[in-house]
């Protein structure tokens, strides 16, 4: 069974899958259609041919999927993993009581944007407005030189907590 995962990873592994002879194949997308070029929208409504099962990451992405032509039929979606039970008690607490904040629940990587949070911050400090925010998710050595170097352009300080189901986020 081949598993291919990422853009544009999904087109090659299923393309090198094919070569092998690999009888069945699965893909599983977090990317939107914006992402493909014609040559790649070709590419993939080929491959779905030659596909058992399309996974979407979101039920947007799913419809993201069928709009590019994928097989309606072997395109699901299996949600990215948050388990919404934790929040059933949600509406037990007014919003105005509720501590203003933002939580961005992403890994450290260019595509999830964080510069743009950060600078989005810079703004509303300016305007006064000092929002807490959480970063559930460990910085590498790699990912945290940028965001730090970000986050002292734009007036914040940045800290991450390990995990996202550990204790609370620390102010930043």
């Amino acid at each position: 069974m081949l598993v291919a995962h990422g853009f544009s990873d999904h087109i090659w592994g299923r393309i090198a899958g094919l070569l092998a002879a690999c009888r069945t194949s699965r893909t599983s997308s977090t990317t939107r259609a914006s992402a493909y070029t014609a040559w790649r929208r070709l590419q993939t409504r080929w491959l779905a041919r030659r596909t058992d099962l399309i996974v979407g990451v979101s039920e947007g992405v799913r419809q993201s999927l069928l709009a590019l032509g994928m097989p309606a039929d072997r395109t699901i979606s299996i949600p990215n993993g948050t388990r919404l039970e934790r929040f059933s008690g949600a509406l037990a607490h007014p919003f105005e009581r509720r501590e203003p904040g933002i939580l961005m629940c992403a890994r450290f990587a260019g595509q999830k944007d964080h510069a743009t949070l950060l600078r989005a911050i810079a703004l509303l400090r300016k305007t006064g407005l000092r929002p807490r925010c959480c970063w559930p998710a460990a910085a590498t050595r790699a990912t945290s030189g940028g965001r730090e170097a970000c986050a002292r352009s734009s007036g914040s300080t940045t800290r991450s907590s390990s995990s996202a189901t550990g204790p609370t986020c620390p102010r930043s």
